[in-house]
């Protein structure tokens, strides 16, 4: 989703709930917002047909995937003469064990609460 689109969609949200709700107004309102809450996303280079992941340290170290020899990098031009390397495709993964840390955070609370609503 482009920052545009989260825009629009946000602002929708804003006038179709009722007054005084707390809705972001823009995309970065939303991400300070969530930043907060320190969970983060990780960002793994993927091969351009989704042969593999470049995950491991050594695997970063490869400019090209083991099984299909695809390029990983796309080159840009940054400015005069000056060029990066830019990953062709990309994948965000949302770690799951922070989520459930802090979905969870005094687990002996919970365990009490599912064995009083669940009584064996």
């Amino acid at each position: 989703m482009s920052q545009r689109s989260c825009d629009q969609t946000l602002a929708l949200m804003k006038e179709t709930y009722p007054l005084g709700n707390l809705i972001p107004k823009d995309f970065y309102r939303a991400k300070k917002l969530v930043s907060k809450l320190g969970l983060t996303a990780k960002k793994i280079d993927c091969c351009v047909d989704g042969c593999m992941l470049f995950y491991t340290d050594e695997e970063m170290q490869l400019k090209e995937c083991k099984f299909c020899h695809k390029s990983r990098f796309q080159i840009q031009g940054v400015g005069r003469g000056k060029y990066k390397e830019v990953p062709i495709k990309r994948m965000h993964y949302l770690p799951l064990i922070p989520r459930l840390k802090r979905l969870f955070p005094f687990w002996f609370r919970t365990y009490v609460s599912i064995v009083h609503y669940f009584p064996y």
